[in-house]
């Protein structure tokens, strides 16, 4: 069940987890199961757990005050699904987190979480690791989001997120990209010429 949870630390780092290790994270992550539609966090609530995708998939996003939804991220399996600071700073989230599909998660606390920091430094290399790789991937989707057109955009997702095109609603995707779903039918349209 944490296989693919101690793959992916073991990715990072510059040598396997040792025995220790691997107990800390299989004695601090639980499984859990999430329907589709049901969320793990919604706006208002504090987030409390930190989310490994073990299958399935999940959407991040906010509703302005006109009540349009805006998807900020999908997490899929190996990713991790979380409002950072929500759950760092224990304050009321402003996002929501829905499962798209059937899926399970490794969840673990924030006190355990914080365990694994201040007791195994491998941890800490971790999610340090994975905090830049968020930020780096985050001003690359504000740069495109800003200098790239419609159509460069969605060739971009194709691109980046294959296994996604089939898997998500248009609307879900368009929401992502900054464009109605009839313009993004019509670029899908586009595409295939």
């Amino acid at each position: 069940m944490h296989a693919p949870l101690l793959k992916h630390i073991n990715q990072f780092l510059l040598k396997p987890m040792d025995p220790a290790e691997e107990k800390a994270v299989t004695d601090r992550f639980a499984l859990k199961a999430y329907r589709k539609r049901q969320y793990l966090l919604q706006a208002g609530d504090s987030s409390s757990k930190n989310s490994f995708v073990v299958s399935g998939c999940f959407r991040v996003y906010v509703v302005d005050t006109n009540g349009k939804e805006h998807n900020l991220q999908f997490a899929v399996e190996n990713g991790w699904a979380l409002d950072m600071g929500s759950l760092y700073k224990e304050e009321p989230s402003e996002m929501n987190i829905e499962a798209l599909e059937d899926s399970a998660v490794l969840q673990i606390e924030r006190k355990a979480f914080y365990e694994l920091y201040d007791n195994f430094p491998v941890f800490d290399r971790y999610f340090r690791i994975l905090a830049e790789n968020a930020y780096i991937a985050a001003q690359k989707r504000l740069i495109r989001s800003h200098s790239f057109t419609a159509e460069e955009r969605y060739a971009d997702f194709i691109a980046r997120y294959p296994h996604l095109v089939n898997r998500i609603s248009d609307a879900k995707i368009a929401s992502f990209l900054g464009m109605t779903p009839e313009f993004l039918s019509k670029l899908r349209r586009n595409f295939g010429k």
